[in-house]
């Protein structure tokens, strides 16, 4: 009977690297050999040790590709690699004047192209880290108008967008006033001409 190969906790990282959000903004891939000096490599080698601390051994899917053919925009790094700028990022990006499409970086550069760039759009920003994801929603007035998703905690069912009278209202201790509120059931996968009136 053939050996099967010892499989180490460098193998289950590397595994977890490989099926986690897919890093298509580096210069080059990152090769195994690499791995050791990767930046996030004890992030995994921790993850890892945690599953199996928990006695799991974790097996890692591949990845689903978004079902839409959305272009994808990968927006370059700025080579400075701190916390608010450094969380990996998928934006699904709707947008009125230049369709759906991805944009692809890391947290800040990603934020920063899609307000100088574009306007009349809403988005949700999916961010990763050690295989996970967390994300919200944002419309492009993201100071003035705000997307709650819906909430057990809240005992709200539905998407609420709000409208709200500008923040520099807060100068003059004033309450703010809500303009505009609209409830979905899901969020529309386009531009849709009620959101002209937010």
């Amino acid at each position: 009977m053939e050996d099967t190969k010892k499989i180490t906790i460098e193998d289950l990282a590397w595994d977890m690297y490989q099926h986690g959000i897919k890093v298509k903004w580096r210069t080059e891939p990152l090769k195994r050999e690499d791995f050791p000096q990767y930046e996030d490599y004890n992030m995994f080698i921790d993850s890892v040790k945690r599953y199996l601390k928990k006695g799991v051994i974790p097996e890692f899917k591949p990845r689903k590709e978004p079902k839409t053919e959305y272009p994808v925009i990968q927006v370059p790094a700025n080579g400075h690699r701190d916390w608010p700028k450094g969380a990996r990022t998928m934006c699904f990006v709707y947008s009125k004047h230049h369709g759906n499409f991805i944009l692809e970086g890391y947290i800040g550069e990603v934020r920063e192209y899609l307000k100088k760039n574009y306007t009349k759009y809403f988005c949700y920003y999916s961010m990763w880290y050690a295989g996970r994801s967390r994300g919200y929603w944002r419309f492009w007035k993201d100071r003035d108008v705000t997307i709650s998703e819906p909430s057990k905690h809240r005992k709200e069912w539905k998407y609420t967008i709000t409208s709200r009278e500008p923040r520099y209202s807060y100068l003059f201790h004033q309450q703010i006033k809500i303009k505009t509120e609209m409830k979905l059931k899901r969020l529309p996968k386009r531009w849709i001409p009620e959101f002209d009136k937010l």
